[in-house]
């Protein structure tokens, strides 16, 4: 299912992205938790990222544009990781084999992808291996953000 919602204020993105976190979060204990987030340069990836990691307890979401990805342990129940990864960078296909990110789609760990576009290399083992929640952030005037969230495959 598609939910799309219209977000005026960095507040109102961040609520958006804690309650994605709230409603999917117990997906991740039987098969990993993978939040797609996709929109141009300054959309608003970055911010709904944070807010996610602030959610799962985590103070410092920093972004990994230049390291790919980093890596937070999780003191929820049931939870291990959360995986921010940023593929910005990312160029050519082959730098995927190089990411590791077979290893880590496990029970227990969310993965947040910034820049999904750039994933298609991976986009088949993602699939078959987790719960995917897409979130496509478009900004439009000031403000303003229109944002898409496309529910897991096992929720419809």
């Amino acid at each position: 299912m598609e939910k799309r919602i219209t977000s005026h204020s960095e507040r109102e993105t961040r609520t958006v992205a804690q309650e994605l976190i709230e409603k999917y979060v117990s997906l991740a204990e039987e098969k990993p938790l993978v939040i797609l987030l996709y929109g141009d340069l300054g959309a608003g990836k970055t911010i709904f990222m944070k807010e996610i990691g602030r959610s799962l307890g985590i103070d410092q979401v920093v972004s990994p544009a230049f390291v790919v990805y980093y890596e937070y342990p999780l003191e929820k129940d049931g939870l291990k990781y959360l995986y921010h990864f940023d593929l910005y960078r990312i160029t050519e296909p082959d730098e995927f084999d190089h990411l590791g990110i077979e290893d880590i789609l496990k029970p227990g760990n969310i993965i947040a992808i910034e820049w999904s576009e750039k994933s298609e290399p991976i986009q088949r083992m993602l699939h078959e291996r987790g719960n995917i929640v897409e979130v496509y952030i478009k900004h439009e005037k000031g403000d303003t953000r229109n944002i898409t969230v496309i529910e897991p495959k096992d929720q419809i």
